[in-house]
Parts: structure tokens; sequence; C-alpha cells
């Protein structure tokens, strides 16, 4: 009686569609408002076409049926999927399509894979699509593998979309969770307003996540946020760049939140313009390696970013979960602090060992200073053959570095210069241990 879906594929069913025009699809308590495509060997081609305002729906929104970090659990098939949904090892091509308007109350708002489901989207815009977890596309659990190329993805300025029906939003361009996978090639993220984190992305406990030559920017409240649940999630990000311009600084960070068991690899990438509690990068687990990743015109003031850096925080919690970070041939620069931590790089915790690596023009406005890096407790940082230039701690010290109590910095064929600080302008030990 709810059901007004324009296209069902099932029972290994085939279906192309080429130039196809499709609207106000719409299915309550039931997954894919336009389409849905169900079961092993099922497959759908769209080419050349376009969805527009198509939903699935929850009859009404239940709190208990969603997790406030974790998204929808329980009937997460149900309510999901605006525009197309595919379970159950079906699979769907998308080709040069558009996909407008279209809303889901729980998981992709544009498309929604599931259960083993492969999904192949190249060519294809999503204008102000919305879900509560993935307003463009979304990948769960396992077996589950979404690849989408050379798309854009653009969201709504609207803090409070109609498309959802839901009070709360994470990843507005993309949700990946509880074992999924996906790949985003050559493609644009842009123009999304999140509630709750992941103003670009979402990725919870989902098993691997590339973006590969994509552009992300115009997002606010955090770009990606991660989190595990049973497995150690893999994020590469290759050949991207991020700019996040607006300045509203209520996420944990401006671009990427690690939490558990999170590992990052950045490679040749650029992070510009972001701002959060720590402006680019806060890692709390797992591993970071990044190569050639430039962090610039990165910056925090709020009143909680004690703890954050205006580029980079390594900082773990409790005994086991402390992160690992390498990075190399990278830069740092034109980062500020304006509420007393430090400018560059954040390291408390956790361990840091730096190659060739510049941090330059960094500056912490207020509090306990740490220009360019700041050790604090527990914290294990090292400078090989690379420098610390022209940073400064206005009102603290250690103009260039900060080691704080338990802490210890060690440098080797390193430059330290042109640093000012109320107290220490190139170097503040405060119970610490420095090794030069």
């Amino acid at each position: 009686q709810h059901l007004s879906r324009c296209i069902e594929v099932q029972n290994e069913g085939v279906a192309q569609l080429k130039n196809f025009h499709l609207r106000n699809g719409r299915v309550i308590d039931r997954p894919g408002g336009c389409a849905l495509v169900n079961g092993s060997q099922s497959t759908l081609t769209l080419e050349g076409g376009s969805l527009v305002s198509c939903e699935s729906l929850m009859d009404q929104f239940v709190p208990p049926r969603v997790s406030l970090h974790g998204g929808p659990y329980g009937e997460v098939w149900e309510a999901s999927g605006g525009g197309v949904a595919v379970g159950y090892g079906a699979r769907v091509a998308i080709q040069s399509a558009l996909f407008e308007d279209c809303g889901s109350s729980l998981y992709g708002g544009g498309v929604f894979a599931y259960q083993g489901a492969d999904v192949v989207v190249r060519g294809t815009d999503f204008k102000q699509c919305n879900a509560a977890f993935g307003g463009g596309v979304a990948s769960f659990s396992a077996g589950t593998q979404v690849l989408v190329a050379g798309c854009s993805i653009i969201g709504s300025d609207v803090l409070w979309s109609v498309g959802a029906r839901i009070p709360m939003r994470q990843g507005g361009g993309l949700a990946v969770s509880y074992l999924g996978s996906a790949d985003i090639v050559d493609s644009l993220i842009a123009n999304h307003t999140l509630l709750d984190g992941g103003g670009a992305f979402i990725f919870v406990g989902g098993k691997k996540l590339t973006l590969s030559g994509t552009t992300v920017r115009d997002c606010v409240f955090g770009l990606v946020r991660m989190s595990a649940t049973r497995v150690t999630p893999q994020l590469t990000v290759a050949r991207s760049l991020f700019q996040c311009t607006r300045p509203l600084l209520l996420t944990t960070a401006g671009v990427f939140w690690g939490m558990a068991s999170a590992n990052y690899t950045f490679l040749d990438t650029v992070l510009d313009g972001c701002k959060g509690r720590t402006g680019a990068i806060h890692q709390m687990a797992g591993s970071f390696y990044g190569r050639n990743l430039t962090i610039r015109d990165c910056h925090t003031g709020d009143a909680t970013s004690n703890q954050g850096a205006g580029g980079l925080t390594f900082g773990g919690y409790g005994t086991r979960l402390r992160p690992i970070a390498v990075l190399e041939d990278s830069t740092i620069e034109r980062c500020t602090n304006g509420a007393g931590g430090a400018g560059g790089l954040h390291v408390y915790k956790a361990s840091c060992v730096m190659r060739r690596v510049s941090i330059s023009n960094c500056h912490s406005l207020q509090g306990a200073g740490g220009g360019g890096v700041r050790v604090g407790e527990g914290g294990r940082a090292t400078l090989l053959a690379g420098s610390i230039s022209r940073c400064s701690s206005t009102a603290g010290s250690g103009g260039a570095v900060l080691v704080e109590t338990d802490g210890t910095f060690s440098a080797e064929r390193s430059l330290l210069a042109n640093c000012t600080a109320k107290f220490g302008g190139l170097l503040a030990v405060v119970g610490g241990n420095a090794l030069l």
C-alpha cells in the first residue's frame, strides 16, 4: 500500500535503461524510492538519464532505531536508498546520470549498497540528495563495494533539509559503515552542511575508503569522521585537495577525526583553509603515514582547543590506544591556534617521527604555547633533517618547540630558527626532555 517504486529487478533479472527520466518514486519503510535491485546476479544498468525527487522514508521517526554514532541498526534495509537500493549480491552500473533532490530517512539519499552489492557510478551528478547517513551514496555491510568515478556530489547549505525526515546528519557526500568499502576517484564533493560530523564523509566501522584525485570543499562540521567497531578502518588519500573555508569551530577536527584503531595514509595531498578544535587532522589511535602532505592556513580558536593544534594533533587516550605517526617530505605552514594549544603540531600520548618536514609561520596565540610543535604528556616527537622557522608563542612558552611533563622531543640534522616566545624563543622544556 505504501509502494510507488518505479523499477524493481529481482531473481537474477537484468534491466538496462538509456536516456531515462524517472520522477517522484516513493516508498515507506521499504528500500529504493525509485529502483530496487535485489538478489545475487540481479543487474540494473542506467545510462544517460535522471532520477528526481525520489524518496525512501520511515513511516515515523523512532529514536531507538538509530544510534548516535554507529548509524542505524536493526532493520537498516528499510527506509534506505532514496534513488536506488542495491542489495544481497545484486549489481548496478550507472553512467552519465543525474540524481536530484532524492532523500532517505536512513542510508543513501541517492544510492544505497547493502549486503555484498557491487555498485559502479561514473560521470554522474548528485545534487541536493539527503539522508541521515550518506546523502549521495552509502556502502553498508561486508562484501559491499562501491566505485564512484568522475562524479560530483553537491549538497545543500540548508542545515535542516527536508529529504531525510530525521533530525541527524552524518556523511553528506558518502557513508561507509559496518565492513563496507568504497573508492572515490577524480570526483568533487562540495557544499555539505551536517549536524554531527562528517560533512563530506562518515566512515564508521567500514573496511576501506580510498580517495584519489578528489576535491572536497566548502563542507561544514568536519569532512571525515572515522571510528571502528569490529575492524580497523583503512583510509587512503592520494592526489587530493581538501578545502573547508567556513569558520565554524564546533568539530573535533576540520578535515579528519580518527578514533578507535583508524589507520590513515595520505600521499601528495593538500589540506587548505580548514578549521576545527584541531584545524586539519586529529588522530586518537591507530597509525598515520603522510608523504608529500601539505597543511596550510588551518586554524583553531575555540575555548576547547588547548589540546588541539592549528595543523595536526596526534593524541591518544588510555594506555593501549596510542597513535603512531610518520610524516615524510611534508609541510605545515601558516597554521594558528588561538586558544592556548600548539600552532603547527601537537603530540601527546602518541609517537610522531618527522623526516624532512618543514614547519613554518605557525603560531600559538594564547596559553601554554608551542608555536611550531608542542609535545605533551606521554608524547614522543622526533625531527630528522627538518626545520621549524618563523613560529611564535605570543603569550606562552616555546616559539619553536614546547616540551611538557613526560614528553620527549629530539632533533637531528635539523634547523630551528627565527622563532619567538614569551619564554624560550626556540625551545622551552617544562618537565620533559629535549635531545638536540
